[in-house]
């Protein structure tokens, strides 16, 4: 939780700020799509919608602590395509 909040903050702004785009991967957009926000005290984070669930979020997951890494060392470029 400690990693995992600030840097769904993180990569929720660069969304928003149009600094990230996404190719159209249909498999990392269903992972997208299946993950949901958990509000904690310290922030929110990315979630199943229940623990049981068989929806995949891994990739939703992996997407959130990339963005970060890449933040620490950034890319080239101005946009982060994932």
């Amino acid at each position: 939780t400690n990693r995992i909040v600030p840097a769904t903050a993180a990569l929720y702004a660069a969304v928003v700020e149009g600094r990230v785009t996404h190719d159209g991967d249909p498999t990392f957009a269903r992972h997208i799509a299946h993950a949901h926000v958990q509000p904690t005290p310290i922030g929110d984070k990315i979630v199943k919608v229940n623990k049981d669930s068989k929806d995949r979020i891994d990739l939703a997951v992996a997407a959130v602590l990339a963005f970060v890494n890449a933040e620490i060392a950034p890319p080239t470029t101005d946009v982060f395509v994932m």
